[in-house]
């Protein structure tokens, strides 16, 4: 997912807005401050803590 460093995490560009959505706390982004890739896809988050959630249990919340 493209976009620019800030201090504040990656900035979403608008037009992707509607589709950048924390996979484990539902919470639509507008900075992401983590990723993690899982069979080539990134998936964003709002904070550490949910990516730790998602690496601790991963097929809760990867969608094949």
């Amino acid at each position: 997912m493209g976009g620019t460093a800030s201090d504040k995490g990656i900035e979403v560009p608008k037009e992707l807005l509607a589709v950048a959505k924390d996979v484990v706390c539902g919470m639509s982004l507008e900075t992401i401050a983590d990723t993690a890739m899982v069979n080539g896809k990134a998936y964003p988050f709002c904070s550490v803590d949910c990516k730790k959630e998602f690496k601790a249990h991963p097929e809760k919340y990867v969608v094949n």
